[in-house]
């Protein structure tokens, strides 16, 4: 993964996904899901830009995801859904991932369980530094960073907003089927640490 400020654009596409996923299932192939989405209007979007926009999301998540995984959340009550959505956005997102790990996670298992947008500005003052794309990023640029991945981390339950500019830090509850299906597939070694379940794994 590269850094990347397109994530700017992202949105959960909660039902979008599930309407994907299960023409996916339907057809194994993106072009004809890409075909019928667009086609039959199935995002009920109001331009074939906004269409087109979230068909990019999405197949860059389910790139992310395999096929007992995709299934999963097509039965996953919400929760699990929170968890497959979070994993394929930061999986898909450099600076999402690496937010969620370095600072999200540590936090959570150094029991500071807050985090907050200094925090996040400290944390992207310290990619600028390594990274020549982040250090080229305009303020505006990073204040939309900032609130898409609170915004993407707040949906999916990750991060709960108690003030303006500070967020509290929870796991994510996952079913026994979906973490035993994530903790036997090596691929999937870090689905437990995105959605803070890893401490818990790290004592069995």
């Amino acid at each position: 993964m590269h850094y990347s400020g397109s994530l700017t654009s992202e949105r959960t596409l909660r039902h979008e996904m599930r309407v994907a996923l299960s023409l996916i299932q339907e057809t194994s192939d993106w072009q004809a899901v890409r075909r019928q989405v667009i086609d039959h209007n199935l995002f009920q979007t109001r331009s074939l830009r906004t269409t087109t926009t979230y068909l990019q999301q999405i197949r860059r998540r389910v790139e992310v995801l395999d096929e007992p995984l995709r299934h999963a959340y097509l039965d996953a009550g919400l929760s699990d859904q929170n968890a497959l959505l979070l994993y394929g956005f930061t999986r898909s997102y450099r600076i999402a991932y690496e937010f969620v790990v370095e600072e999200v996670h540590h936090r959570w298992q150094e029991l500071r369980p807050t985090v907050s947008r200094a925090d996040f500005l400290a944390f992207i003052a310290r990619k600028a530094e390594q990274s020549e794309v982040v250090a080229g990023w305009s303020p505006k640029t990073i204040r939309n960073v900032y609130q898409v991945l609170t915004a993407f981390l707040g949906e999916c339950q990750l991060l709960r907003r108690v003030e303006p500019g500070r967020w509290e830090i929870a796991p994510i509850s996952l079913s026994p089927r979906l973490k035993a299906q994530v903790t036997q597939t090596n691929r999937y070694q870090d689905f437990l640490t995105i959605t803070l379940n890893a401490r818990e794994a790290d004592n069995v």
